[in-house]
């Protein structure tokens, strides 16, 4: 047999060059071999070769395929393509040609698969959900293997790592730098723990602005306020202004005080129902913003993790509420890592951490979040310090642990966080304060006295 399809060339390779079969073999799929006897025959291939990291020969090839039930008429055809296959000399292939002829067959393929099940989706047929497959009719477009071999044991990489200004993102408060060694880097989560009404989202608000002014493009998704609710928040901030005065100022003056700001990174927010959108959605919008406006992030928002859906599970007797939101974090994680970006979530405490300083002990409906977080900061406040915050970095996995309370000031009008004189008050300090308190409300009056 003289081949004149690439998919008898790929099958060849894949039966004769097992370099080539170690490399490509996990990237195609069956799907992609639209003739029924071709699809048969590279699937025991692939089956053999991942389960024995070998060739499969001749006769294990028949004797899989002919184990096989419901083959019907195509058996001979099998077996005559497969002796095709084995009767003829190996044609030695370049490398580089064969690389270039299987990116090319994956992208095309996978888009095909990709935009018919689009089309099914449409129709109503579909197995997959409209978002998830024209994220892959994406990715397919762009499939090219990477030939980085990985880092081996030079030095001079993690020199210019660790030198690079681009790899921290530090915040915009000394003590959070202090206590968490510079803040976040690229490829991590952080996770803010806070009860219900302290204060998570305007964390987020104020570390978008406060990473806008470093010059960093920041993504914001939002699936609890409406994004201008947000935006406004983000300007308040940056203008250092009340959040209240902004709905009376001019048109003018919105333009000179926007103008004075100078040069900061570039903002997207995008706004989704609450529990109507998942990973795949966001890496799909991440996607339309590189392709259409060039658009990277350095930062992804994501306010706040237990309003997402999960991509890869849905909620069921089957499925407790642990693994629910335990896969919403790791999905969420990958995202960061796929895009060497920097990802900021939120998540409630449970009910014990209503009291007191949040542990990992406190994280709402899944300590799966604790495993794949990188930095977990928890938060609450306090009705006698209604200024400040309390924090606690309960997680950092890329540092020295400084599991201290400390207190950070809070500016709810404008959106800010900011350094006070004393953040290292000690949880005893603030005790105290509080039982003075509460002893000179609780006292009697003098008049009452005996």
């Amino acid at each position: 047999m003289t081949p004149d399809r690439i998919e008898h060339i790929i099958i060849s390779e894949l039966l004769h060059n097992p370099e080539y079969g170690r490399r490509y073999v996990r990237f195609l799929q069956l799907e992609y071999f639209l003739d029924r006897t071709e699809s048969l025959i590279f699937s025991h291939i692939k089956e053999h070769i991942l389960q024995y990291d070998v060739q499969p020969s001749l006769e294990q090839l028949v004797i899989a395929i002919h184990s096989g039930l419901g083959l019907g008429g195509i058996l001979e055809e099998c077996d005559e393509l497969i002796s095709s296959f084995f009767d003829q000399l190996p044609n030695p292939r370049k490398p580089e040609w064969m690389k270039d002829q299987t990116e090319s067959f994956i992208r095309e393929q996978g888009t095909h698969v990709a935009i018919v099940d689009a089309i099914s989706t449409l129709d109503g047929k579909g197995k997959v959900d409209l978002p998830t497959a024209l994220e892959t009719a994406i990715k397919a477009c762009q499939f090219t293997l990477d030939d980085a071999p990985g880092l081996s044991l030079e030095w001079e990489p993690l020199f210019e790592s660790l030198q690079s200004q681009d790899e921290k993102f530090p915040f915009g408060v000394n003590i959070l730098n202090e206590m968490t060694c510079g803040g976040p880097s690229r490829k991590t989560v952080t996770v803010i723990v806070a009860p219900t009404n302290t204060g998570k989202s305007l964390i987020l608000c104020h570390q978008t602005a406060e990473y806008l002014r470093q010059g960093k493009n920041v993504v914001y998704i939002t699936l609890e306020m409406a994004d201008k609710k947000v935006l406004k928040r983000i300007y308040a901030n940056l203008l250092n202004t009340d959040i209240n005065t902004l709905d009376g100022w001019t048109r003018k003056r919105w333009q000179q005080s926007v103008e004075g700001l100078g040069t900061l990174g570039k903002l997207k927010i995008r706004e989704y129902a609450s529990r109507t959108a998942h990973a795949g959605h966001f890496a799909q919008y991440l996607n339309e913003l590189k392709q259409r406006e060039g658009f990277v992030p350095d930062v992804i928002v994501v306010d706040y993790l237990n309003e997402c859906l999960s991509r890869t599970m849905r909620y069921s007797k089957n499925v407790s509420l642990y693994q629910y939101v335990g896969s919403i974090a790791s999905e969420l994680r990958a995202i960061a890592t796929e895009h060497n970006a920097v990802l900021f979530t939120a998540t409630q405490t449970n009910r014990d951490g209503y009291a007191g300083d949040p542990d990992l002990k406190n994280t709402s409906e899944s300590a799966q979040i604790n495993s794949g977080a990188d930095l977990i900061i928890g938060v609450n406040k306090d009705e006698h310090f209604p200024d400040k915050l309390r924090f606690r970095v309960l997680k950092n996995r890329d540092a020295e642990m400084r599991d201290r309370v400390f207190l950070v000031g809070v500016n709810r009008a404008k959106m800010r966080l900011y350094d006070i004189d004393d953040p290292l008050q000690t949880r005893e300090e603030i005790q105290e304060k509080r039982e003075t308190i509460a002893k000179r409300k609780s006292a009697k009056p003098g008049f009452l006295k005996s």
